[in-house]
């Protein structure tokens, strides 16, 4: 590749070395706000209390949406090309569901009498845990094999039809 200097002075390996700086901010701010989310889930594995109040959960929400308009602004300005998204959100998500269901299906009795014995009553249980499941992932799979056949989202423009900015960019 070339070593030439393109937008504002910016070589093609400067402006990778931003782009890549800006993918990992922007993981960085996608984990912050996930923390936040899930803190306020009901799931069992919450790794932080919820310490936070809704306003607060806004605020970051929309302060992040205006960190990352404000880097998509400086990649414009420098003519630094985003990357293409590697897949469909769906995708993966089936993806990470077909993990689950693996992962569920090797919860079987006779692999955890390697951990020492198993009544039968509790193999029995065990199996009934990982049917129902491995029954709800089975359902949220199918429900993603059916989003096939919907229309994709548009995104959000930036500007509403008169003009303004969005009050969330800006």
């Amino acid at each position: 590749m070339s070593d030439e200097v393109k937008g504002r002075g910016f070589s093609e390996f400067h402006q990778r070395h931003v782009r890549t700086t800006f993918q990992y901010i922007d993981k960085l701010l996608s984990e912050a706000e996930h923390t936040m989310a899930d803190a306020g889930s009901r799931s069992p594995f919450r790794m932080h209390s919820d310490d936070t109040t809704p306003i607060q959960r806004k605020v970051t929400h929309d302060y992040i949406l205006r960190i990352r308009e404000a880097m998509r602004g400086v990649m414009e300005e420098l003519e630094i090309q985003p990357s293409e998204p590697h897949s469909g959100a769906v995708w993966a998500a089936a993806i990470n569901l077909m993990f689950c269901s693996i992962s569920l299906n090797e919860l079987t009795p006779g692999r955890m009498r390697a951990y020492g014995p198993l009544s039968s009553e509790a193999a029995q249980r065990l199996d009934g845990i990982r049917a129902e499941l491995d029954g709800l992932v089975a359902k949220l799979r199918s429900f993603f094999r059916q989003r096939r056949r919907w229309r994709p989202a548009t995104t959000a423009p930036a500007t509403r039809q008169n003009g303004q900015r969005n009050p969330v960019t800006q």
